[in-house]
């Protein structure tokens, strides 16, 4: 471990107060070592939004090739463990009483890694917003 006499004196710059008043009300800069709490929450609750949104994007796109606005098809290839339809599925039936099942089937295929994600940062985005 090396003796107090090489730590550096002082405060780091990075945690150094503005000399005046206007620097400290300046526009943020780039510079994450400055941004605040609320900079990164905005920020990460805009990459969330954006992936949450390219996710079903891709899906969406994914099964209206396969499946062609047949829900009754597309239900049963999720029953049958079709990751893609069991996204569809999923966020499909999230405002009625069918995201339980849809939530349970989905989760338990194995590489399902769209719709755990999209789960996951929905909740990131839940608790963002609040």
């Amino acid at each position: 471990m090396p003796s107090a006499s090489h730590d550096p004196s002082g405060p780091e710059h990075r945690t150094q107060q503005p000399a005046n008043n206007q620097a400290a009300t300046a526009a943020p800069t780039h510079d994450s070592a400055q941004a605040t709490g609320a900079q990164v929450a905005e920020k990460l609750q805009e990459f969330v939004r954006s992936t949450l949104s390219g996710i079903l994007d891709a899906n969406d796109l994914a099964v209206a090739t396969r499946f062609a606005g047949d829900v009754a098809n597309m239900a049963a290839a999720a029953e049958r463990g079709d990751a893609q339809a069991q996204m569809a599925m999923l966020y499909r039936s999230y405002a009625n009483d069918g995201i339980t099942k849809w939530s349970r089937r989905t989760m338990s295929t194995q590489g399902n890694t769209d719709a755990i994600l999209w789960t996951g940062l929905g909740y990131v985005n839940a608790y963002l917003a609040n």
